[in-house]
């Protein structure tokens, strides 16, 4: 985050000073101060047309304002380059310096449209490979406690360091696509992310014990899974309770619906009153 807002500044300041430069250089111009046209204009243009490369290149959070500024910043390097050019006074000195500018120039549109594409693809694999590792599951609803002693296939719980003084025990099968594999992180209740500890990771076709507890806001129970690719997501969970104790001597719920939720609007349901 602080590279992130330190590069931004960087190139905040490289983007004053390109345009100021080459605007200098117009004003030089018209002034007929040549020897100040030159030298402002050619720090300026250098210093806008390196900008917008690495923009198209090394940038890869581009917003649409970073395109329009860059494709400002192009139009005035062109602007302060002509009147540079205009000011030559030999003119097959000009005729050379126009051929190798519009050579630059048209060389650096051909990069700008080859950086455009490679960023579009690269772009869309991460989005194509973000949508392939995204957790699709479903659940099966139990009418008791599961017995650990049968041929559970894994068996996912809440802290075991967690307190132990929640009225109401939660157990569903958690029973995976043949997508890919997730991983179960952390279920919140009673206003508190809980860890989960055992089989966490739920490999395709394979199904999972969830067990959690909890006491109070049934309403503000929410799961966070992570995928193959490290982004989290996040599920709410609505518990049923089927009047059965656990041999704990807490009471048994099972869930009866999980729905995936964004993030914003998760934070929001937990901050309610």
């Amino acid at each position: 985050m602080k590279n992130s807002k330190y590069n931004r500044i960087v190139s905040f300041i490289a983007f004053v000073i390109g345009i100021a430069l080459s605007i200098l250089s117009v004003v030089f111009s018209f002034a007929g101060f040549v020897l100040s046209l030159y030298i402002c204009g050619t720090i300026g243009v250098f210093i806008l047309v390196a900008h917008v490369i690495y923009d198209l290149i090394c940038n890869q959070n581009q917003k649409p304002f970073d395109y329009i500024s860059s494709g400002f910043e192009f139009l005035v390097s062109i602007i302060a380059c002509a009147f540079m050019i205009a000011n030559i006074t030999d003119n097959k000195i000009q005729t050379i310096i126009l051929s190798l500018s519009a050579a630059v120039y048209g060389g650096l549109l051909t990069l700008i449209g080859v950086a455009w594409t490679i960023k579009k693809a690269d772009k869309d694999r991460k989005e194509d490979e973000i949508k392939k590792e995204r957790p699709v599951f479903s659940y099966n609803m139990l009418k008791k406690e599961p017995n650990i002693d049968d041929a559970i296939p894994k068996f996912c719980f809440s802290d075991t360091f967690e307190k132990n003084e929640y009225k109401c025990d939660v157990f569903v099968e958690i029973e995976n696509s043949n997508r890919s594999a997730f991983e179960m992180k952390r279920v919140f209740h009673d206003n508190n992310w809980v860890e989960l500890e055992g089989n966490r990771v739920v490999l395709p076709n394979a199904k999972c014990i969830l067990n959690f507890r909890f006491t109070d806001f049934p309403q503000k129970i929410f799961l966070e899974v992570e995928d193959l690719l490290k982004n989290k997501h996040y599920y709410q969970i609505k518990v049923l309770f089927l009047n059965v104790k656990c041999s704990s001597g807490k009471i048994f719920h099972t869930v009866r619906e999980i729905n995936e939720i964004e993030e914003t609007e998760m934070n929001k349901i937990i901050k309610s009153h």
